[in-house]
């Protein structure tokens, strides 16, 4: 997938954006795929590290962006024409810390639109703390969160991520995503909530 992941984000209609590839210890012909793509598009940067998982990864990533925003796409997905624009416009327009997307999920050919669980709008500090974050982890429905969990389908500062990220274990291999997003969203001072699904 991931040709099709790289081709994702080099056809983005917003063009102003680097693009850093991670290869974690890849065996298999990615790497050579990830030049490739460099080659022809001077926005990639490609970082090749031994494996260390993917909270690791994330960290390399970071350190190399030299961006004020900050998302994730990992490698075995791929965006719309107008995801990074989408979530560029929204946290530009309003100086928020956090934007949250939908996304899609395709399984065996289906398409299901996964919206936020919240109004779409701007939540100041004092929404943040009393419509998010009482029911980011839980809301009060079967395995349900208020707010996602996943980081890439939203669009983060990246001098706040840094502390956050950086506190997340690399042998986390479950729930990193969370360990990410909820302690930012708690410290969040304001957060865009969107019902685009691009991802």
């Amino acid at each position: 997938y991931i040709a099709q992941c790289i081709d994702s984000l080099i056809s983005q209609s917003y063009k102003n954006i680097e693009i850093i590839l991670v290869i974690d210890g890849a065996i298999d012909k990615s790497d050579q795929i990830c030049h490739q793509f460099a080659i022809v598009d001077k926005r990639i940067k490609v970082i090749t590290k031994n494996n260390g998982g993917l909270v690791s990864a994330r960290k390399a990533g970071l350190k190399h962006a030299t961006g004020k925003y900050l998302g994730f796409v990992d490698g075995d997905d791929w965006v719309g024409p107008n995801f990074v624009s989408e979530l560029y416009e929204s946290i530009a327009s309003t100086s928020a810390d956090l934007v949250i997307a939908g996304h899609i999920r395709e399984f065996y050919g289906k398409l299901e639109v996964i919206a936020p669980r919240n109004s779409k709008g701007f939540y100041n500090q004092k929404d943040v703390q009393e419509k998010l974050l009482p029911s980011a982890i839980y809301n009060g429905k079967f395995f349900q969160h208020g707010v996602s969990t996943y980081v890439w389908n939203k669009l983060f500062l990246r001098a706040s991520l840094d502390s956050y990220i950086n506190s997340v274990h690399d042998d986390i291999v479950m729930g990193e995503d969370a360990a990410i997003t909820y302690p930012y969203l708690a410290f969040a001072k304001s957060v865009v909530i969107l019902d685009s699904a691009s991802y």
